[in-house]
């Protein structure tokens, strides 16, 4: 993020997993409501942390997050929510990215961002890419601050986050070898596969 850079600024991509249709009424509020409460936590980070931008990527266009925040993100201007541009444009501004189980992850592992994975526990995250050393793993929002802060702020911290995604993303099936883009759209296939599998076990009885 070479404009944040100049300006002093950094960004954080938080790629929101949260599904507004087709998980049955029940278990599609369940989830919302658990993205609501991180939400607010977000909300929260961004007023303690006013010189770093965060943007909420949320994974439909037609969701009500915005609405729902009005009054919360009144005069808070280092907060976005906005699904209007590209996810590479997106992640061309971003320091540093969050998630949960979003294939966009792995498109930001690609490009050398770090991320951040953020398993609170309140429902099944099939991308336990801390294990392969892709990610930071984090279970509570108080951890968040601090992890967001050395991977933003500590230059030795960045640099070593970004070493061991070159050193461990092949172990995920990706390589430098011309043939990165083909594989990629295997395992994201793949990987969204298990997400609707997951999905159709939470929502049977």
């Amino acid at each position: 993020n070479t404009d944040a850079a100049c300006s002093g600024r950094r960004t954080v991509l938080i790629l929101l997993s949260d599904l507004w249709q087709s998980e049955g009424v029940v278990n599609g509020h369940i989830r919302l409501n658990v993205f609501y409460r991180h939400m607010i936590q977000y909300i929260n980070l961004a007023r303690k942390n006013k010189n770093i931008d965060f943007i909420v990527r949320p994974r439909y266009a037609d969701n009500l997050w915005d609405q729902i925040f009005k009054k919360q993100l009144n005069g808070l201007d280092n907060f976005m929510i906005s699904r209007q541009e590209s996810l590479e444009k997106a992640l061309s501004r971003a320091d540093l990215v969050l998630g949960y189980a979003s294939t966009a992850l792995i498109e930001a592992l690609i490009v050398r961002i770090p991320v951040i994975s953020l398993d609170t526990g309140d429902f099944y995250n099939p991308f336990p890419l801390w294990e392969y050393g892709l990610s930071s793993r984090v279970s509570s929002f108080e951890e968040l601050d601090t992890e967001i802060k050395r991977l933003i702020f500590s230059e030795k911290d960045r640099r070593s986050a970004v070493e061991l995604i070159q050193r461990n993303i092949h172990l995920f099936n990706y390589d430098d070898d011309g043939m990165a883009s083909e594989r990629s759209a295997h395992e994201l296939a793949k990987m969204s596969g298990a997400v609707s599998g997951q999905r159709c076990e939470n929502i049977d009885p």
